[in-house]
């Protein structure tokens, strides 16, 4: 388990791929409401538990 960063509430990998995703959105010139809306929507998802997944491992 991944564990959170106390500034962010996420751990450090999650929070670099946040930023990783928001910069992408930005350079491919997304519309900022939808990007705004697309971040607001997977962040309640997440709040909410929806975004929590067992692992599964590929390799077994």
């Amino acid at each position: 388990m991944l564990e959170n960063d106390d500034m962010t509430g996420f751990a450090p990998e999650v929070a670099k791929l946040i930023a990783a995703f928001a910069l992408a959105a930005q350079h491919i010139g997304m519309d900022e409401d939808v990007v705004h809306r697309f971040f607001q929507t997977a962040l309640e998802n997440y709040e909410q538990g929806y975004a929590s997944v067992p692992s599964v491992r590929h390799d077994a």
